[in-house]
């Protein structure tokens, strides 16, 4: 498992150009999926009543996971 670590390391190298332009685009797509819980909270105009969007919340919940994962393997 170590020997994995070590070859995920080398290749994610922010050094080299492939790696850094890599970590570029998984930050920026981070950052631009934060603003998405701001749409998840919804009003339903039938009860009158706030309510969440529950495709969105997944999909929020899901890419934030996912970039902190990678974010987390970088590191």
């Amino acid at each position: 498992m170590a020997e994995g670590l070590l070859y995920a390391k080398k290749t994610l190298d922010p050094r080299k150009p492939i790696g850094f332009w890599i970590f570029l685009i998984s930050c920026v797509i981070a950052i631009s999926a934060d603003p998405l819980f701001f749409y998840v909270p919804v009003i339903d105009s039938q009860v009158k009543c706030l309510g969440f969007d529950r495709k969105l919340r997944i999909s929020a919940i899901v890419l934030y996971a996912f970039f902190g994962f990678l974010y987390i393997v970088r590191y």
